[in-house]
């Protein structure tokens, strides 16, 4: 960054200004009281226990299907508990094809030093040995006192192919002594698992026999274990680092984002955003007969931008655009945003037809939470409307069946034959565009995020995020909030209220989070560029004034 972004709070805003712009966004976007479960790669926490067995288990002999750790806390946050009933949104419980492929690559990595070793080649295994050593070190980088605990030179001078697990004790021992107790507990539940093996006196069996290995793949996959235990202390590091600074960032971040899109863009008097003056331009086009008031009301402008602005022209408007220039940080998650649209109106259209085929109003489709047969339903349908299919025959067929169940959940009772051809037809008029159905349910959609663009919170919840003289919050400080907590649950549960009111409660959580993620891109957007850049562009396109230039 150059130097006229971090002019103005000093010490501050030039801390802000080395970190990943992605991060600083990302964190912006954050509500305060999420920010203890704020990470760097974005995921979410990962509160998991890792032991030997499961990571053997689940890891080490990863054969491409993965089984639910039992080892693993679930967050209970309220956001957390919504993310759990979602349909559309993938959860973050499951494990993706880039985690299956990574997992099947390290896997095929540790089998190479399997053989190697089986042919009495130890030069890979001792590497390991030394990259372990050395990550292990990089927790403490400036306690060179205890690095002395791992000798390098002694790992190089030893016959390792007759003492492999000497070694990794000595590992073990060290990161027992560093990672947070939680933690700690497995590497320590190991150490006392390979007592024996170290040993060469008889006695019972090998602790390997228990995990179906022999002995050098007991050694591998040992040296394994403590390197991603050693990741995982990495991890708690440096998320710790950053939810310390976070609130830095949500102080000072609206500046430097606005000074970082001057470097890009130019100043604001003279900027260069021709996307974002166009999306400006066209918003005031089409809705000039519900903007009449814009050019006098601050306030009334700053609606437009969240609701015609964001929810018409870029959530669903069906044309080819250019994204504005100053939602470039929210690409990822517009599209995110619009597939979620999409996926509800498609799938509420197909349910209300499943409803009209069992003979039941669109009561059913307002309630939350939905009777279990209608929960296995939609989740079937949802699962079906999200496969890649490679024909769009095969495509209809399966989200057909998915639609004939939820029929027969919400009747309790098979469909005549009539009515199952009658679904049969409307169901591929919904698939192929052509059920007017799909209008009133875009609709419905569109008035949900219209909604929820526009919340406001009761005036008795009024959160103020906690107050922060220096940057630091004590541990345990934001999470201990209830006002804030308060305040994000009760914009989640007029999310779900609204979306049962309007019939939508097939998807209600997944539009809860969606709804959630576009008040904060709207309310982020508005805060840092409101002032400088929208509300004057928005003047003068109202005043018929030439925009482009």
């Amino acid at each position: 960054m150059s130097e006229n972004v971090v002019q103005g709070h000093g010490d501050d805003l030039a801390l802000i200004s080395r970190l990943d712009p992605t991060l600083i966004h990302r964190v912006l976007l954050t509500d305060p009281a999420d920010i203890p479960d704020l990470t760097v790669s974005g995921k979410p926490v990962d509160r998991t226990r890792v032991t030997f067995s499961s990571f053997c288990k689940n890891d080490y002999n990863f054969n491409g299907n993965v089984s639910v750790n039992s080892d693993t806390e679930k967050d209970q946050c309220n956001h957390s508990q919504i993310l759990q009933g979602c349909v559309l949104i993938k959860n973050a419980a499951g494990a993706s094809t880039a985690d299956q492929i990574s997992k099947t690559m390290k896997r095929a990595f540790f089998k190479n030093i399997e053989d190697l070793m089986s042919n009495n080649e130890y030069e890979p295994y001792i590497k390991l040995l030394l990259e372990l050593h050395d990550s292990i070190r990089l927790l403490v980088p400036r306690r060179t006192d205890l690095h002395g605990r791992l000798d390098n030179e002694e790992v190089l001078r030893e016959k390792v192919k007759n003492d492999l697990i000497i070694p990794l004790i000595k590992a073990g021992e060290a990161l027992s002594m560093l990672e947070a107790p939680d933690r700690a507990k497995s590497t320590t539940d190991w150490l006392r698992l390979i007592g024996p093996a170290s040993s060469s006196t008889g006695g019972s069996s090998p602790p390997w026999e228990q995990f179906g290995l022999n002995r050098i793949s007991f050694v591998v996959a040992s040296v394994a274990f403590l390197l991603l235990k050693t990741e995982k202390c990495h991890e708690d590091i440096t998320n710790f680092k950053v939810v310390q600074i976070a609130p830095l960032i949500q102080k000072y971040g609206a500046e430097y984002e606005r000074a970082r899109f001057q470097e890009i863009h130019g100043n604001f008097e003279k900027v260069d955003v021709p996307a974002t003056k166009e999306w400006v331009q066209r918003m005031i086009t089409k809705h000039q007969e519900n903007v009449y008031s814009l050019s006098s009301s601050k306030e009334e402008r700053t609606i437009a931008v969240k609701t015609y602005g964001f929810v018409d022209e870029l959530l669903f408007t069906t044309e080819r655009l250019k994204l504005p220039e100053v939602f470039v940080s929210d690409a990822d998650k517009i599209m995110e945003l619009r597939e979620i649209v999409r996926m509800s109106v498609i799938g509420s259209s197909l349910a209300l037809h499943a409803c009209n085929a069992a003979g039941v109003g669109d009561g059913v489709l307002k309630v939350d939470p939905l009777p279990t047969e209608m929960n296995e339903g939609r989740k079937m349908l949802a699962e079906s409307m999200m496969k890649r299919s490679q024909t769009q025959d095969h495509l209809e067929h399966g989200i057909f069946e998915s639609v004939l169940e939820l029929a027969r959940a919400i009747k309790g009772e098979p469909l005549s034959t009539n009515d199952e051809a009658s679904l049969r037809r409307l169901s591929s008029a919904v698939l192929r565009g052509n059920d007017p159905v799909l209008k009133l349910l875009n609709t419905r959609v569109k008035k949900f995020f219209v909604a929820m663009n526009t919340w406001k919170p009761q005036a008795a919840c009024s959160c103020i995020p906690t107050e922060m003289a220096t940057g630091r919050v004590p541990a345990g400080r934001i999470s201990g909030n209830t006002t804030l907590r308060q305040k994000s649950g009760e914009f989640l549960k007029a999310a779900q209220g609204e979306s049962c009111k309007l019939g939508l409660s097939l998807f209600a959580s997944d539009l809860a989070i969606a709804g959630d993620m576009s008040r904060r891109i709207t309310d982020l957007a508005c805060a840092v560029y409101g002032d400088v850049l929208l509300d004057p562009l928005i003047t003068k396109a109202f005043g018929n004034e030439e925009i482009s230039r």
